[in-house]
């Protein structure tokens, strides 16, 4: 795993949780849409955020119910990362 995943993934985290707050006080239900191009063997980023905004969902409906949907892809150039995510 490189460290630049765990970065992203961390970096992601933090984004979403902040536009999350701004956006169940002051905006109607949003809808996301993230892509991970190049997410190797693991797709660690983009699994953190699938498995953090479940919990979200289960913990603080309140925040969750801002989002109306989110849709994440995780993808690779190497077909072997591909099949193994």
């Amino acid at each position: 795993m490189w460290p630049s995943e765990e970065i992203l993934g961390l970096y992601i985290l933090d984004k979403i949780t902040n536009i999350l707050k701004k956006r169940g006080e002051a905006k109607p239900r949003s809808s996301f849409r993230i892509l991970e191009i190049g997410s190797g063997y693991s797709g660690l980023a983009g699994i953190c955020l699938a498995k953090f905004l479940e919990r979200l969902q289960l913990e603080d409906q309140a925040c969750y119910e801002s989002v109306s949907h989110v849709e994440i892809d995780l993808t690779d150039g190497v077909k072997d990362c591909v099949e193994k995510i």
